[in-house]
């Protein structure tokens, strides 16, 4: 009776136990089928090394010079010729003498021209694709200033995966001859992170996944420019432009 009523007691101590490993077991085959971007949770998250970028710095800057350019220098030259004396002698004896003088004239002579400035600057993509980027600025003289556009850095986003308004979303690096600097992609409103459902196949199944993603319009975010053009004077260009569409997939 002993032995049969230790078997009645151990006996319904097992199911539960065995519902616990079955559960267990379940939630373990299912967690890696969860259309999640971070392990098991719901949290999407950003990485910068792994994040697929499409954003591309092409655009037409209308730039401002700083320090503008001095104007041209005007020489001024005032020319009085000298006068001319006529004497008349009317009959009679009288005699009436009559001064003439020339009006003053003005010359005015340029002399030098403006000094150096940048009015616009160019920026477009290489026919070899679109991770590499051909940068052509002209002066007023005639100078061309060619080189690269190498990119994008990208910034982190702030708080709950977003980008505020002002923060900087990436980065270009500008390498000319006499000419260097950045632009900046700079959200003008908050971007948040949009989560992205995807389905693929494989074979016969079809698999469900997700991501993260933020979604960069001319609307929501503004290219700006920043560069130094070396000289016996260096001098600063700034300029803005709309940034074409483009998405981050983190």
């Amino acid at each position: 009776m002993n032995e049969f009523t230790k078997m009645a007691t151990v006996k319904p101590m097992k199911t539960p136990m065995l519902l616990r490993i079955t559960s267990l077991l379940a939630a373990a085959t299912l967690c890696p089928l969860l259309p999640v971007f971070s392990g098991c949770d719901t949290t999407e998250s950003t990485n910068t090394e792994k994040a697929d970028c499409t954003l591309n710095p092409s655009a037409q800057f209308a730039v401002v010079q700083d320090p503008p350019a001095d104007p041209a220098v005007a020489t001024t030259t005032t020319v009085t010729p000298g006068a001319t004396t006529t004497t008349v002698t009317i009959e009679g004896g009288v005699t009436n003498t009559v001064i003439t003088v020339e009006p003053a004239t003005t010359n005015i002579v340029p002399s030098g021209t403006d000094s150096v400035s940048i009015t616009s600057l160019r920026v477009t993509a290489t026919p070899s694709g679109d991770s590499a980027w051909t940068v052509l600025a002209e002066d007023n003289i005639g100078n061309t200033y060619a080189g690269s556009a190498s990119g994008p850095a990208l910034n982190e986003p702030g708080s709950e995966n977003a980008y505020a308004p002002g923060a900087t979303v990436a980065t270009f690096a500008l390498q000319c001859a006499g000419l260097s600097g950045e632009i900046t992609a700079v959200a003008l409103t908050a971007i948040p992170l949009e989560v992205m459902r995807t389905t693929t196949t494989n074979g016969s199944a079809v698999v469900v996944g997700r991501h993260g993603q933020h979604t960069l319009t001319p609307g929501n975010t503004e290219l700006r420019l920043v560069a130094t053009v070396d000289g016996e004077e260096p001098y600063t260009l700034t300029g803005r432009a709309p940034c074409s569409a483009a998405t981050i997939v983190w």
